[in-house]
This record gives structure tokens, C-alpha cells and sequence, in this order.
């Protein structure tokens, strides 16, 4: 049976977040395309161990790379005891993977009462691109699936000694229209926009709704922390019109 990333989320965090997310999503007029363009999980270390030796056996290498002072500060987490390095690689030529800490794992160890190192934030983007030419999302690759179905195998929110956590998930959906971004535009692919507790915030002709200005606003509602809308033509030299909604959800632990 094919791998259905969208299912494989579903089944990781239960019945009562998924139905929270797609109450949300079900808002919106059917879009051409609706999958998952990035996901961010918090790992243990044990978990970590395992999961670069998995990629060692596909002969991916991470490398490291420091995490610019500005996103710290949007975590909260450029302080003395905060690591200041990721480690990133490309495991298709979209899709990036980044394991690095974050205010979510250093939480999670304070709670623990284990040092900040003991979990780990790791993040997987651009599972949902285009080619210039195509309208259709690239497929995923080999590598990129067998990585998905590795973590998936771990991934059980609902355990209660958990190795690895799903804790937020973008959605995308896309629109094969060649309208300008705008809240009116936002609002006519789903109504409830207009109603819902959330403004809207422009910023180089990309539209952020979200409870305040702050890259970790509470949520809007159940799940949803934000909603970005933006033209994928625009942002990726697309030769077709492309309008993308990214609908951002945070599980609960």
C-alpha cells in the first residue's frame, strides 16, 4: 500500500487532535492540492542515536551549522546554556532536514530534570514543492519515504513514555488561481476567516493570520496556531499561478 504522509500524521496523534485539525482544514473550498510540506518532531536522545544511524545506512550525512542569534531570540533561547549549532542536510532537492534545540526539547528536559541536550528538536521541510513547470507537486523520493516511515514507526503521541513527539505540522493547500494575495481573497476560500479570533498582518506580499504578532502567538483555535497565504509563483519562479495556504498546528503533549 502507498505511503499517505497525511494518514501517517492522523494516526501519530489520535482521534481528538485530528479532528480538531480538520475542523479547520474542511473550512476551506477544495483546493487542486492538500498535503504536508513540513513537519517538527521533539526526539529523545536515544531516538536521535538511532535515527542518524539510519541515515548513515542511506549515506546521508548531517552537517553542522550554527542557528542564526536572530531565531534564538524568537524562541526565547539565546541564553548562556543554549547550544548554538544545528545540524542540517538535503535528503532530496527540496526537501531539507534539520535537527537542532529548541524552546519546545529544552522545556521538556527542564521538566525531565535532565540536561538541555537530552531532547531534540527535529524538523523536516519542502515535502510539498513544484517544479517550474509542473502544476502537480513533486512526488517523494525513495529516500525521503523510507526516512518518513522510520520516524512514523517510532512517532505515538498518545504513548505515555514517548521517544519521539509530533509536535507541529504545516498543511498546504493550494490554489491554481491567479489572484492577488488579500484578506478578502483569504476569505473567500473559507468564510470563517472573517469571524475567527486573529488578525490579519501583511509583510512582503505574504498575509500572517495569527493571535499577535509574535512568531509563538497562542493558538487561534484547538490546534491552529497560525495561517500563512502566500503566491508560490511569486516565491518560487513558478511559470503558472500558485497560492498557497500553510495552515500550522501544534499538538498538544
Amino acid at each position: 500500500m502507498a505511503f499517505s504522509l497525511i494518514e501517517a500524521i492522523y494516526q501519530s496523534i489520535g482521534e481528538i487532535e485530528t479532528q480538531k485539525a480538520q475542523s479547520n482544514i474542511t473550512q476551506f473550498i477544495q483546493p487542486s492540492s492538500l498535503n504536508c510540506d513540513s513537519l517538527r518532531f521533539i526526539a529523545t536522545k536515544s531516538f536521535y542515536s538511532k535515527f542518524t544511524k539510519m541515515l548513515k545506512d542511506l549515506n546521508i550525512q548531517m552537517h553542522e551549522t550554527r542557528i542564526n542569534e536572530k531565531k534564538y531570540n524568537l524562541f526565547n533561547l539565546f541564553t548562556p546554556q543554549a547550544p548554538k549549532k544545528a545540524f542540517k542536510c538535503k535528503i532530496a532537492d527540496k526537501v531539507t532536514l534539520i535537527a537542532s534545540y529548541s524552546a519546545d526539547s529544552f522545556k521538556k528536559a527542564r521538566q525531565a530534570k535532565r540536561t538541555l541536550d537530552n531532547f531534540i528538536f527535529i524538523e523536516l521541510h519542502g515535502l510539498t514543492q513544484y517544479d517550474p513547470q509542473s502544476k502537480s507537486p513533486i512526488k517523494l523520493n525513495n529516500t525521503t519515504i523510507k526516512i518518513l516511515k522510520f520516524m512514523f514507526k517510532y512517532c505515538d503521541n498518545l504513548k505515555k513514555r514517548k521517544t519521539l513527539n509530533l509536535a507541529s505540522f504545516d498543511i498546504a493547500l493550494d490554489y491554481q488561481d491567479n489572484e492577488p494575495i488579500s484578506k478578502e481573497y483569504a476569505i473567500s476560500k473559507a468564510t470563517y476567516l472573517e469571524h475567527i479570533p486573529a488578525d490579519f498582518k501583511t509583510y512582503q506580499e505574504t498575509i500572517y493570520i495569527q493571535t499577535d504578532k509574535e512568531h509563538n502567538a497562542p493558538n487561534i483555535n484547538s490546534n491552529l496556531q497560525k495561517i500563512i497565504i502566500y503566491s508560490k509563483k511569486i516565491k518560487n519562479d513558478l511559470l503558472y499561478p500558485l497560492n498557497r495556504f500553510e495552515l500550522r498546528f501544534l499538538i498538544s503533549d
